[in-house]
């Protein structure tokens, strides 16, 4: 890519916006609303544009012009009322792998998660830029490893929703958190992260809450809409409350609906521990989900007079009958 010519010529933005433009990737993060308008808005209402769009023209056709960096800047333009626009022109013999060089170190900035780097190496594919290309050298470029396979489960990646795409940008994701949200069904990733603006979610929770609410629509034989739309469910989101708070209320409506059973055990102990256990100066608990078979207990203690009172409550009938029939139910 050393010593390529350039020069610079003036392009309605009609053309610019009416032809197709294959190096979009920036258009895709526009779209995904990651575009950040506040800083190249602001420059641009006190500075206009300072520097040409960076363009190529077709080899095919040279009236047409593909853009390789300055899309922003097109846009700004466009929505001030403007009729054209600099544009700086690489020479059109140049590869397509060094256009796509050019594109990505513009946008490098930007390809610092998982999603976006999956969604960049489709759209090269889609391009037409070689698989040998992209694993020797596209993959290079974004640190990871120059493996077919891989790259295979990038692109499986690169297959989710936008709406997961985007989330999973917003959360800093790993390829491996990625690809476990590609196993689910597009229809139940759209419902769930179609509404992921009105809960707060670890990857963990996440993943949780869609195999869970996955293997409750598998039983049921009902679609994730119809499932996110009874009331019961529909309730939880239009109720005016935290994010937070939210989550635990669908959380605990799925985990009763998937455990039903479970769930009423858990009701009978949670009683027997109220009964028995209390106001004391030690807690109990115990894994939720009934898998492991034992009871926690656990206290603070600062003084020698501290522990001997415990030492009494724990060796108290009440207690040991407390235990006995939480342990019953295990």
């Amino acid at each position: 890519m050393q010593g390529l010519p350039f020069s610079v010529e003036e392009i309605r933005l009609a053309d610019l916006l009416a032809g197709s433009q294959p190096y979009a990737f920036s258009l895709y993060l526009k779209k995904l609303g990651l575009w950040d308008d506040k800083w190249p808005e602001s420059s641009l209402e006190s500075c206009g544009i300072l520097s040409p769009v960076l363009a190529k023209k077709s080899g095919k056709n040279p009236q047409s012009v593909h853009v390789l960096d300055g899309f922003k800047r097109v846009y700004w333009a466009s929505s001030r009322g403007m009729a054209s626009i600099s544009c700086v022109f690489v020479s059109g013999s140049i590869s397509e792998y060094e256009a796509w060089m050019i594109v990505f170190a513009a946008q490098k900035h930007m390809l610092c998660s998982s999603a976006l780097k999956a969604a960049f190496l489709q759209h090269l594919e889609k391009s037409g830029v070689s698989r040998e290309t992209i694993v020797k050298k596209f993959m290079e470029a974004l640190e990871l490893g120059p493996s077919e396979h891989l790259l295979k489960k990038y692109l499986k990646i690169a297959g989710l929703p936008e709406k997961v795409l985007s989330f999973c940008h917003s959360k800093g994701f790993s390829a491996k958190r990625c690809l476990n949200l590609s196993h689910h069904k597009k229809g139940l990733l759209e419902s769930f992260f179609s509404r992921s603006h009105s809960l707060s979610l670890s990857a963990r929770l996440a993943e949780e809450l869609l195999n869970d609410i996955n293997d409750i629509l598998r039983r049921e034989g009902i679609s994730p809409e119809e499932f996110f739309c009874e009331p019961e469910i529909a309730k939880i989101f239009q109720d005016r409350t935290d994010n937070r708070i939210r989550t635990e209320r669908l959380r605990d409506a799925v985990r009763k609906r998937k455990f039903p059973v479970l769930t009423s055990i858990e009701r009978q102990m949670e009683k027997a521990k109220q009964r028995l256990l209390d106001e004391r100066s030690f807690r109990v608990s115990w894994d939720r989900t009934l898998e492991n078979r034992a009871i926690n207990l656990s206290a603070s203690v600062k003084s020698p007079r501290e522990f001997m009172q415990l030492v009494r409550e724990l060796e108290q009938k009440d207690t040991l009958e407390g235990i006995r029939i939480l342990l019953s139910f295990l």
